[in-house]
């Protein structure tokens, strides 16, 4: 049986090993700052059937949410990249994405960022006044596992990579933010609220719970 790859990183906060996949980082093991790199692969050949799982899901997450060779997803469509030299910046021109010459990522990023600032507060405004409900401040964050949340004191915050999926996706993750401003619960009242606005809340949040791990540049 071959053996499955993966990367050490070390934490002061780690108290044990732990493991994660991921479409960035593969399956990586979280280790205490002072453990014993053995640690790390007992943990892998402990754990190895549920990463083998993981690793499968990803996969056909993958597959679900690929786009073409030299585009990128954006709310349902495709965006072609076309890189040029000297450019620093990403820049949207109809279908296609500008992007710099040589190692676009971190620009492709910075873009994405910079459309869901533009994308999600106007989404969320429409959405609060339909439900009579005022919001706090809306951030745009990169969390790895939340695509959204709302505190107590009505503050809202997305993940920027909900503009990789479908637009009735971030739609959903909308309305379930905003509804959280008038039932911060997750009571039968708070989902009759949601079901209200966005009838099919449930495909929605299936689809992010089969294919969000792809959600990745």
């Amino acid at each position: 049986m071959p053996a499955i790859p993966y990367s050490i990183r070390r934490s002061d906060r780690a108290r044990r090993a732990r493991v994660t996949v991921s479409p960035e980082r593969g399956v990586e093991v979280v280790l205490p700052r002072g453990a014993a790199e053995r640690e790390a692969d007992s943990a892998v050949v402990e754990l190895r059937p549920w990463i083998e799982r993981r690793l499968r899901a990803l996969d056909s997450a993958r597959e679900a949410t690929r786009t073409p060779p030299g585009t990128v997803p954006y709310l349902g469509t495709v965006l072609e990249l076309v890189p040029e030299a000297g450019r620093t910046r990403a820049h949207r021109r109809d279908g296609r994405l500008l992007v710099p010459a040589g190692e676009p990522g971190p620009a492709i990023e910075r873009w994405y960022r910079r459309a869901a600032r533009a994308e999600i507060p106007t989404r969320v405004q429409r959405a609060a006044e339909a439900v009579g409900a005022r919001c706090g401040p809306i951030a745009i964050r990169g969390q790895r596992t939340r695509w959204g949340s709302c505190s107590p004191s009505g503050a809202l915050s997305f993940n920027w990579r909900l503009l990789l999926a479908p637009e009735a996706v971030l739609d959903y993750v909308v309305w379930h933010e905003v509804c959280h401003l008038k039932v911060l619960d997750h009571s039968p009242r708070f989902w009759s609220l949601v079901a209200a606005h966005c009838p099919q809340h449930r495909d929605h949040s299936r689809w992010l719970s089969r294919h969000g791990s792809a959600l990745a540049l």
